[in-house]
């Protein structure tokens, strides 16, 4: 941009420039330049105003920032520091631990007792269950939803052949909530599997998956349906 343009209003610092290069251009040659001395001077006037309230709005824009910092020190100082909040606190519950009659102590403070942890429910069981088939290999894809209370659950597979005989375990999963049969052996009208979200010692009610095979032209076996069995 030309130097003889005027640069936009914002960012601040060329247009502040601009004008004060040009204030003294205009002063210096008002008369010659259809001005008179008194708009020049007005002028400079309205520049120095300007740049005294741009210098003052920086300036206050920068105790602000030390304020803020100054005010998130000071915040954790009250929250974490040896005499802040959780110390005191941590303090008097261990001193009211101590006492034959610790809701009095906790009482005179102004605490609540702390609750005790309440039993982990159980994991919810599997829902919207899917079945494919990868066509690169011929193994079963299982696929579900589930949400869960807490963290770590894991989801155990048991299959069984044309709903009948013992339920075999057959693998796990995780948070994907996905298995790939790849031990299924093509033969079988059909395939059951039961699928039981387990935490710890605590399981879910099992859901189980009936695949129904038929045979296309190509020899081969395909899903035909897919429906949740009791």
């Amino acid at each position: 941009m030309s130097t003889n343009s005027i640069p936009p209003l914002s960012p601040r610092g060329p247009y502040l420039a601009w004008c004060g290069t040009h204030s003294t251009v205009f002063a210096a040659n008002a008369t010659s330049i259809g001005l008179t001395s008194a708009k020049a001077t007005a002028y400079a006037a309205l520049l120095t105003s300007a740049n005294k309230a741009v210098s003052e709005m920086e300036e206050a824009k920068s105790k602000y920032r030390a304020t803020v910092v100054n005010a998130a020190e000071a915040m954790r100082n009250l929250s974490k520091s040896v005499n802040g909040t959780a110390e005191l606190v941590r303090t008097i519950r261990a001193f009211a631990d101590g006492t034959a009659n610790p809701t009095a102590v906790l009482d005179l403070a102004q605490l609540d007792p702390i609750a005790p942890a309440g039993p982990v429910a159980a994991p919810n069981p599997v829902t919207n269950v899917t079945v494919g088939i990868d066509t690169t290999n011929g193994n079963i894809v299982l696929r579900w939803k589930a949400s869960q209370p807490g963290a770590g659950t894991i989801y155990i597979i048991k299959r069984r052949v044309d709903s009948a005989g013992p339920w075999l375990y057959v693998g796990s999963a995780g948070a994907d909530k996905t298995f790939v049969d790849a031990t299924f052996t093509p033969g079988p009208d059909s395939v059951q599997y039961s699928i039981t979200a387990q935490r710890s010692n605590l399981s879910s009610v099992a859901t189980a998956v009936v695949v129904n095979f038929g045979t296309g032209g190509n020899g081969q076996q395909n899903v035909q349906n897919v429906k949740l069995a009791a």
